[in-house]
């Protein structure tokens, strides 16, 4: 799936390096979806140019953005940014926090068969029970 969005962004502009500066001008609307959306394919076109340093601060900035599933599906984007650029200690910190902020995310085995490649354990989470409780 990645692969194909990448072949998406720079056949979608002509050009991976333009296809950002798109990016930029969308991600400064006053609108946080779209500001969303922008970013979103900002850090694919960044992951294509090999440019992890920059997708994973694009990522940080997404992150702030994002609740919920959504925030599970950008820390699991980080962790794989962090593994590409070879900061494994950094994947494995947001992999544990991954662990802590989402303990029933229904992510939570990939994320968990991640700390597993990075050679540690991953924490044994308990089900929650807040079943029938009022939020």
């Amino acid at each position: 799936a990645v692969e194909e969005a990448k072949r998406d962004v720079a056949g979608a502009a002509g050009d991976v390096e333009q296809a950002l500066t798109y990016y930029d001008e969308a991600a400064s609307t006053k609108s946080d979806l779209v500001e969303g959306l922008a970013l979103s394919a900002k850090a694919i076109a960044l992951e294509s140019l090999e440019r992890h340093d920059d997708q994973i601060a694009v990522l940080g900035e997404l992150r702030k953005l994002s609740t919920g599933a959504n925030e599970e599906y950008v820390l699991l984007d980080l962790i794989r940014a962090q593994e590409l650029k070879g900061d494994t200690a950094a994947a494995l910190a947001t992999a544990r926090e991954f662990e802590t902020e989402f303990p029933d995310s229904t992510l939570l085995a990939e994320v968990q068969g991640k700390i597993r490649e990075f050679g540690e354990e991953p924490a044994e989470i308990e089900p929650s029970d807040d079943e029938g409780e009022a939020s």
